[in-house]
């Protein structure tokens, strides 16, 4: 599942999906903002690019489409009502569950009965042999 605005400032790796499509996996594509454009707000200020000027992100829904089309999946687009993610929730239940590189792992027992069998053996020791002190 891929959260963006769709801008692309390079050229895009068809590979990465031919590696998805081949491993069975779907691509899902988020579409986030506004064709319009927005600023992106930090903490104080908004954010700014090397020279100082304000970043305008704007939703290349194009893109984004095609890339959810090549990668055998679905494109969503966000909206402020938060009725989107109704709509991801059900696609998510519709997919089917897959397993890659299942590794099994065997746990050994632990080794510390030994410690905790000399323990007890020196505590029943302590318990019934009793040392008288000498007075000098």
């Amino acid at each position: 599942m891929l959260f963006s605005d769709g801008e692309n400032f390079t050229s895009c790796e068809t590979s990465t999906l031919a590696q998805l499509r081949l491993a069975g996996l779907s691509l899902t594509t988020v579409g986030v903002g506004t064709e319009a454009g927005a600023s992106i707000r930090t903490a104080n200020d908004y954010l700014r690019d090397d020279a100082g000027q304000i970043v305008r992100s704007q939703l290349n829904r194009s893109f984004l489409q095609s890339l959810a089309r090549d990668g055998r999946g679905q494109y969503v687009e966000t909206d402020r009502s938060g009725q989107y993610i109704n709509e991801l929730a059900g696609w998510l239940r519709s997919q089917r569950g897959r397993t890659f590189d299942l590794n099994r792992v065997s746990a050994s027992a632990n080794k510390y009965d030994y410690f905790l069998l000399a323990a007890l053996v020196l505590l029943t020791l302590d318990l019934v042999v009793t040392f008288r002190t000498f007075r000098l």
